[in-house]
């Protein structure tokens, strides 16, 4: 799986140090399902009868923020996956964006290279 260097504006804070280049890779199927799981919230709700019911519902805001935090792999020498309070502590606003951004370009191209791949093959015998 290919993973791009991105250099951040401001850098992760951590301590006194600053790391400026963090690593991100395109999402993977585990990524998906591992975010999926991690996003379930338990809530009460009342059935026809009146009764109180418990289920497990999909939040769609932590899904997208599971799968973004799994694809920063990396920060210099920190290895990921980052926590969401480790991303959004420690970066500043502007880099947080620009590593959102760069996630979003890559899981378009990948899309589109495996979409033209599964084309390609259909046309051969």
């Amino acid at each position: 799986m290919s993973k791009i260097e991105v250099t951040l504006i401001h850098g992760y804070k951590l301590g006194e140090r600053t790391l400026k280049n963090a690593f991100i890779r395109p999402y993977s199927a585990a990524d998906l399902m591992d975010a999926e799981e991690e996003s379930e919230k338990l809530i009460a709700t009342t059935n026809a009868e009146g009764e109180i019911e418990h289920k497990l519902v999909l939040s769609p805001a932590l899904y997208g923020r599971n799968i973004f935090r799994r694809q920063v792999v990396g920060i210099d020498d920190l290895s990921g996956p980052f926590t969401i309070d480790e991303l959004t502590e420690n970066l500043h606003l502007e880099d947080f964006v620009l590593l959102q951004q760069k996630t979003e370009e890559l899981d378009e191209a990948s899309i589109a290279k495996s979409t033209t791949k599964a084309v390609t093959a259909k046309g051969k015998s």
